[in-house]
């Protein structure tokens, strides 16, 4: 359980890496920003990787924190769309607000992505290895690529529904 679990919280947080550098207007490159979007990615990472064991030993409070968390995902959404909406004023080139409601969307989806990608990781694991009766450390490095390509898979998705043809 330990190592699998470790395995989903680095597949979560390499998604947020990958999709770190997606668009140059999303400006990560802040510190503040940067490392705030890491905590909040470990944090997702952690709610994906566990709900999978919870679920299977049948503890359904843990959808109870899921709540929770995606209910703090939406509150930096606010955050990020506040600190946007004043920036706005010091503009020189204006980006209005559809621009700056993207860019709030966009940090709230991303910790999503993290979830998505440490559950189904250690989803993965637990198939395998229970189903077909693979062994551990088979598994481990199965679900870790399986982990890894869907990191890629969930970017090039958001970057397709994220382009000026398919809105959000």
């Amino acid at each position: 359980m330990d190592k699998v679990f470790f395995i989903g919280i680095i597949i979560g947080l390499i998604t947020r890496l990958i999709m770190l550098n997606l668009e140059q207007k999303q400006y990560p490159t802040q510190p503040n920003v940067l490392i705030s979007q890491l905590v909040l990615a470990f944090v997702a990472s952690c709610l994906g990787a566990l709900l999978v064991p919870a679920l299977i030993e049948r503890s359904y409070t843990s959808i109870t924190f899921l709540s929770l968390a995606a209910e703090q995902f939406r509150q930096v959404r606010e955050n990020r769309r506040d600190t946007l909406t004043e920036l706005e004023a010091k503009q020189l080139v204006k980006r209005g607000n559809a621009f700056i409601e993207e860019i709030a969307k966009t940090y709230e989806v991303r910790n999503y992505m993290c979830i998505i990608s440490s559950f189904f990781t250690v989803g993965f694991y637990y198939l395998i290895t229970s189903e077909f009766k693979v062994g551990s450390n088979i598994g481990l490095i199965i679900s870790t690529i399986f982990g890894i390509i869907l990191a890629f898979i969930l970017k090039k998705l958001f970057s397709y529904f994220t382009c000026s043809h398919f809105p959000i």
